[in-house]
């Protein structure tokens, strides 16, 4: 069970140095909401190259970064006037950042 064990944290470490080697970075995108109540295809590429995922911290910078970005992509065509402006992009940054988290592999 130790070897299985140490085996994992090998390969996920592994994964993390590889990712950083590589300038490692994930699209954030999104279907923004507009100013005329449509939506319109947005995204940032946020990199982590400089990152060790596998790290606690580092992971919870990413997170910010990730953040950071759908914030900036979802609320970039609107002002939040109203609770339905507030709703809109608030789902928009919840589905962003959710499908980026996936694709790197955060959990």
């Amino acid at each position: 069970m130790k070897s299985i064990l140490a085996v994992s944290i090998l390969f996920v470490v592994s994964l993390a140095q590889a990712a950083s080697a590589q300038g490692a970075s994930v699209v954030v995108k999104a279907m923004a909401p507009d100013s005329r109540g449509g939506t319109v295809q947005k995204e940032v590429t946020v990199e982590y190259g400089d990152l060790n995922i596998a790290d606690r911290q580092d992971a919870a910078t990413l997170l910010s970064r990730i953040n950071k970005a759908a914030a900036a992509i979802c609320a970039s065509e609107i002002g939040l006037r109203s609770l339905a402006d507030l709703t809109r992009v608030s789902r928009c940054r919840a589905k962003a950042v959710n499908e980026a988290v996936s694709v790197v592999g955060l959990p």
